[in-house]
Formats: C-alpha cells, sequence, structure tokens
C-alpha cells in the first residue's frame, strides 16, 4: 500500500526555500519603501518653494491694499492667505501634514526657525525623517534658491531642534555635510 503526502524532508525543504527568499527579499522591500519616502520629501519640498513663489508674486500685486507685501509664508500656515492655489500647487495631504506637524510619509517638515516670520527676503522648509534609517536616512533643506539640500545626520537626528542652530543648520557659514540632493 503506497502513501500520499509529503515526508518530513520535502517539508524542511520547502520552509528553507520560503526563508531564503524572505532574507534577500525583505531588505530591498524596505530600501525600496525609504528610496520612495526621501523622493517624495523631495517633490513636497519643491511643491513648497513654488506655493512660496506663487504667494509672495500674489502679494506683490496686492501690494497696495496688504502692509505684509511681497513677503514669504511664514508660518506654513500664511499659505492659507490666498486661498486654494497654493495649497493646490502643495498638494492637501501636504499642506495639512505641515500645518498639524505630522510626519508623512516617513517624513516631519518644519519652517526653519532662524527665518523672521514674513521675511521679504527668505524662508526655509526642514523635512526630518520620523525614524532615522527606517522612514529614511536624509535631513533635507530647501529656502528661497530652490535648491534642495540633504545631509546624513547620523544617529544624531534623534533631536530634530539639532539641525535649527548652530553649525548643522544650512544656513550657518560653517555648515558641513550639506550637499545637493539628487
Amino acid at each position: 500500500m503506497k502513501k500520499t503526502g509529503f515526508t518530513l524532508i520535502e517539508l524542511m525543504i520547502v520552509v528553507a526555500i520560503v526563508v531564503i527568499v524572505a532574507v534577500v527579499a525583505v531588505p530591498n522591500i524596505l530600501q525600496t519603501a525609504k528610496s520612495d519616502n526621501q523622493q517624495k520629501a523631495i517633490n513636497y519640498l519643491e511643491k513648497y518653494h513654488e506655493a512660496q513663489g506663487f504667494f509672495r508674486m500674489q502679494a506683490i500685486k496686492k501690494k497696495s491694499d496688504d502692509p505684509n507685501t511681497g513677503l514669504y509664508a511664514r508660518p506654513f500656515g500664511e499659505l492659507y492667505k490666498y486661498g486654494d492655489t497654493a495649497v493646490d500647487l502643495m498638494g492637501l495631504e501636504f499642506a495639512e501634514a505641515v500645518d498639524a506637524h505630522h510626519g508623512l510619509n516617513g517624513y516631519y517638515f518644519a519652517d526653519d526657525p532662524r527665518v523672521p516670520p514674513q521675511s521679504e527676503s527668505a524662508f526655509g522648509l526642514f523635512a526630518i525623517p520620523c525614524l532615522y534609517g527606517k522612514t529614511g536616512d536624509f535631513v533635507y533643506y530647501i529656502d528661497q534658491n530652490g535648491a534642495v539640500l540633504e545631509k546624513d545626520p547620523g544617529a544624531q537626528v534623534n533631536t530634530p531642534n539639532s539641525y535649527f542652530t548652530g553649525a548643522n543648520h544650512p544656513r550657518d557659514a560653517h555648515a558641513t555635510g550639506w550637499y545637493q540632493a539628487n
């Protein structure tokens, strides 16, 4: 009489193959997700730069009516001043995430506190990974010049405020490690 079914050896071989595939595939999937988060952060910063330009252009057009003419929007909520157009440029999801100070696609976004509110000459926005090494490897920064800068902070990303002061800040003349993002 012939028995049907799988032997213990056959089952162990199948389990070993599944484990090997998982060990190879999972890190690649996680790296892809992290790279996607980083690219989205760069894209959001570029949209923010575009919205700031729109905001400033609208403020200049309304110069005679508004004492805050030709200004950049800071804090972020000022972008709502001219209706939905600036928000449309950035996307509602991003606008809500920045305004509510919660993460989006693995990154937090924060106004640059070294730029005075309603500055005529400058604005700045940081994108900081929610979990360094898991959701992103770089801190990003954009200002009125439009170049997105990046820095690999290592484990020091635990305190986002450290980027707002001292030599870590991209506006500091002695800042090191900031490079133009690809």
